[in-house]
This record gives structure tokens, sequence and C-alpha cells, in this order.
């Protein structure tokens, strides 16, 4: 009941709050949008995730190219400290824990070499003291005429439907259960990447250097080996479509029920997506074929296809909101016997065809010092619901303060199931030095 009280004063606390703010900008102007959404509930966040994005005429006209002069990196290092109070309510059991962030970037260009980026993380956990620190981005790259190359750590997704992980399985978001504080970095990986402009079309490609695989159990076999895909893109009349080739490991472990091991075997991926401008409509598709994915019975394990697909359309109807729908679906080619996966708790037999939902709602003001979001989401079959939302107020250039939460609620035969709802709270403050 406490904790229900405690959800119920936030969410009031957020509804003045973001009524106040908005009443002063409502008669100058409308509302920005910055949407950032979530579906997914296996391996998806409700915030859209940042990417690169990298244009021929960007990189010809300078912003990636061999720089004449260097600049000293210590003029140019840029720092931020975020204190964060997380807060979770998990079937009953509550927790709470305060961090802090020490982040430390910076750009420069390196002359017969390139531009490098770099940011690092240094984290404090203040109840158990624990130190951790990492190093979020670190990539050098350039360009020469219509080829530019990237080396790094980074992170990199495909696929135009924001959120969904039918092609974005190179950098998916971390779990809709461990929402970070808006604006906080992603984990990225090692990887090279080489681009290629011609005319309208647009060809990528990249490797891996490692396999990151995360093992909820023991690990049935070391695996060691890249991964690699191509993706070619074309320009049509106000959209794209893309086509793209990938040799891959899951970042999840599928763990054989019979010997209780978690294995990452090599998968194909096979897929297209189409992104269509309609006025104020933006209509995204993907569609990919993975071939060779793990699956368990209770006595067996099995390599099997499966077919993802993804839509979703986005109406902005001022410039400064915007409306998101979205569904995701995937079918398995093998229905004939009954496949289990672990939960939290127990097994739960895997449905061989499964359609989850996402609306989602974004606004901001005019001067853009306030911008939210609220999303809703869950399982087709009605096991699972979710309720997030999110804010972020810029009380000058160099301080924000922001604030997420979650409203979870599943049933037994959800792969995120607890014994009872769940909900996490979070608030922070962001000061850039």
């Amino acid at each position: 009941m406490k904790a229900l009280l405690s959800c119920l004063a936030f969410v009031t606390f957020t509804l003045t709050f973001t009524g106040n703010v908005f009443a002063k900008d409502i008669a100058e102007d409308y509302f920005k949008l910055e949407l950032e959404d979530s579906l997914e509930l296996d391996l998806e966040d409700s915030l859209e995730l940042p990417t690169e994005q990298f244009t021929k005429e960007k990189i010809q006209n300078g912003t990636l190219s061999l720089a004449n002069k260097r600049t000293p990196i210590w003029d140019l290092l840029e720092s931020s400290l975020t204190l964060g109070n997380f807060n979770s309510n998990v079937a009953g059991i509550s927790s709470a824990e305060n961090r802090f962030t020490l982040n430390v970037s910076t750009s420069t260009n390196i002359p017969s070499i390139g531009f490098v980026d770099f940011s690092g993380n240094i984290e404090i956990w203040a109840e158990n003291r624990k130190f951790n620190n990492e190093l979020m981005l670190f990539t050098i790259q350039n360009s020469f005429s219509n080829f530019h190359w990237k080396l790094g750590k980074f992170r990199k997704s495909w696929g135009d439907v924001d959120g969904a992980l039918v092609l974005d399985v190179i950098n998916p978001s971390e779990t809709i259960i461990s929402k970070k504080l808006p604006g906080m970095e992603f984990p990225s990986r090692w990887l090279t990447e080489v681009t290629l402009f011609n005319g309208k079309n647009t060809s990528e490609f990249f490797t891996s250097f490692r396999t990151d695989t995360i093992h909820s159990e023991t690990a049935g076999s070391k695996i060691s080996g890249f991964e690699l895909g191509l993706k070619s893109s074309y320009d049509i009349e106000k959209g794209q479509i893309s086509l793209y080739l990938a040799s891959l490991y899951p970042r999840t472990g599928v763990i054989n029920i019979a010997s209780g091991l978690s294995h990452s075997n090599r998968f194909k991926l096979v897929g297209f997506s189409v992104q269509k401008d309609l006025r104020n409509f933006m209509l995204n598709f993907d569609f990919a074929k993975k071939i060779d994915l793990n699956r368990s019975t209770l006595n067996e394990f099995i390599t099997s296809n499966r077919i993802d697909g993804a839509a979703s359309l986005e109406y902005a109807p001022t410039p400064y909101e915007k409306w998101f729908f979205k569904l995701e679906s995937s079918i398995w080619e093998d229905s004939l016997k009954p496949y289990y996966i672990s939960n939290s708790s127990a097994l739960v037999r895997d449905e061989n065809q499964k359609l989850n939902y996402n609306l989602a709602y974004s606004k901001n003001t005019a001067d853009e010092k306030f911008n939210s979001t609220l999303s809703l989401g869950g399982n087709g079959n009605g096991s699972s619901f979710y309720l997030s939302g999110e804010s972020t107020y810029s009380v000058s250039d160099a301080t924000k303060l922001k604030a997420n939460f979650l409203f979870l609620n599943t049933q037994a035969n959800d792969l995120n199931y607890f014994s009872g709802n769940s909900n996490w709270i979070n608030f922070g403050v962001t000061r850039h030095f």
C-alpha cells in the first residue's frame, strides 16, 4: 500500500509539474517532439536509442574529414556529473540506491589519422561503495572522397522501426525493467565499419572483434567467433529502402533445459526495411528471417528458423509533439513441439507466435527546456502490460533534472513474470562542466 501511495504521489507531482511548465509556452507556440519508444519486454526500453547518422554531404564538408590543424585534446575535454536515485518495488520487495556517475568526453582531429571521439564513465554506488569504470565510446574515423571508415568502440543499430528488435540486434537496448535516467549513455561494442556512397545508394559493411553474449546460467561452450553484416540502402522519393545480410551471435544465451547450460550459437539474418514520409506521417517497416536460432524442449536442444516483423506509424501534428504507434511480431517455423524458456522464477512455455504493441506520446516546450514522454504497451495475449514515462527539465544550459517511472504487470506465462505488480521510479540531476 505504501509503494502504491508513493507511485501515485510521483505521478501526481509529474502531472502537476508538467502542467505548470507547459502553461507558460502554450500561448507562444506548439509543442516539440522527441519520441522514445518501447515495446518488446524481453530486450527493449521505452527510450529511443541515440544513433549516429553520417551523410555523404556531412563527411565531404569536413566534419569527419582530415584536419589540417590539431587542437590540443585537453582543451576539448568535457565532463558531467550525474547524481541518480534509483527505486524499485518488485513483487513486494523494495530497494533503493544512490549512484554518482562522472563522464569525461572529448572530440578532436589527429593529423594523418582522422577524427577521434572518446567518452568514459566512472560510477560509484553510495550504499556499498562499489566502484566501476567503463569506456563508453572510443572511435577513430576518416573519409576519402565517397569512402568512409570507422574503427573502435561504439553503438550501431539497424532497422527503421524505433525500439524494435527485428533488425536492431547489434546493440540492442537494455530490458525495460532496468530503465536508466534520460540521457544516460548505453554500453557499446568493439566494431569496425566501412561505408561507400554512390549516388542514391549507400552500402556499409561492419564486423565485430569479439562476441559479448550475456549468460544467465553457466555457458555451455566458449564462443570466440566474429560477427559481420552488410547493409545496402537506396533512396526513394520521400523515403528509403534497405537490404540486410548478417552472420551474428545472440546477445542473450539460450538455456538448454535438459543440461541447464546456456548456449550462444551463430545464426544468419536476411532482411529489409522501408521508410516512407507521408506529409505529417512517417511509416516504417522492418522484416527479417533469422536462421538457425536455438530452442529447447524439456529434453532436446535444436536450431530453428524465425520470421520477425515490425511496423510503426509516427504522426507529428505540430513541430513540438509526436504520436507513435508500433506493432511487433514473430513466428517460429517449427511449431510442432512444445518449447520452453526460463523466466525469473520457473520454466515458461515459449509461444510460437508473439505480438507486442506500444503507443507513446511526447511533447516539448517551444524553448526546449522541458520535454516529456508517456508510453504504454504489452503483449497481445494479455500476459503483460506496462505504463512508463519520463521527463527532463533544463534548469540552465549546464544543469538538467531528470525522472522516469515504470509500472509493470505480468502473468505467470510471461518471460518477465514477477509474483505481483512491480514498479520502478528514478530521479537524477546532471551538471555539465
